[in-house]
């Protein structure tokens, strides 16, 4: 634990809370002296995380709303996402498992290693405070947000599902037009078409999902026209 602490330059007030911070249930279950693992921490984290990544977000300016400030939000302190960090900060080499859970590699689930990132965190902010746990994310996130592909977070087709929801007639399909390009290099075609003959516009993508995406994008701009 030493090191994990060592790397964000963190003197613990209390080293206790940061061994529970990396306890697992299983673990608990085999040392009847213990009382908590690491849920409660795990819930504070969720919540530091919350505050502290939407303030990196907000400062970052990307978003040009509250929606695609909380598409960014959720890109980022999604499960899987604090899967990779948690990896990236060799934070399962830490973890107190149970014995049958580490043979069933307990220290390289997605589940276990987000769970306890978001724990970890949680520690930082009640051991060292507002302004180091600040720094921390900040260390953590602020790249990855900066790296972001802000358009690949928008779901086009759903939106425009939305949009056109409240009018029953106009179910909606995509129909592709063709393909082009190679096997190894294909380029699809789609049109979106509703009411089984309008067709509102068409996309072309390097797969027949980014293609169906960017043909919803320009129907929806044309939504107003409708």
């Amino acid at each position: 634990m030493k090191e994990l602490l060592e790397k964000f330059k963190i003197i613990p007030n209390d080293e206790k809370i940061f061994l529970k911070s990396l306890t697992h249930s299983s673990y608990l279950n085999e040392h009847q002296n213990l009382k908590e693992d690491l849920e409660k921490l795990e819930f504070m984290g969720d919540a530091v995380l919350q505050l502290f990544v939407s303030e990196l977000i907000y400062l970052d300016g990307k978003a040009k709303n509250e929606g695609e400030m909380t598409l960014m939000r959720s890109k980022l302190v999604r499960a899987e996402a604090l899967f990779k960090l948690a990896k990236e900060i060799n934070l399962g080499e830490f973890l107190r498992l149970g014995v049958g859970a580490d043979k069933n590699g307990g220290r390289t689930t997605k589940n276990v290693l987000a769970d306890a990132f978001e724990a970890f965190i949680g520690a930082i902010y009640l051991d060292q405070g507002y302004h180091k746990v600040k720094e921390v994310i900040r260390e953590l996130f602020l790249q990855k947000i900066k790296e972001l592909d802000f358009e690949n977070l928008i779901d086009y087709k759903t939106r425009l599902q939305e949009v056109l929801i409240s009018d029953k007639r106009k179910n909606v399909k995509y129909v592709e037009i063709s393909k082009k390009g190679t096997p190894n290099d294909p380029i699809f075609e789609f049109a979106v078409v509703i009411d089984g003959d309008i067709e509102l516009a068409r996309g072309v993508g390097k797969s027949k999902k980014a293609a169906q995406q960017e043909a919803a994008k320009k129907a929806l701009a044309k939504c107003a026209d409708l």
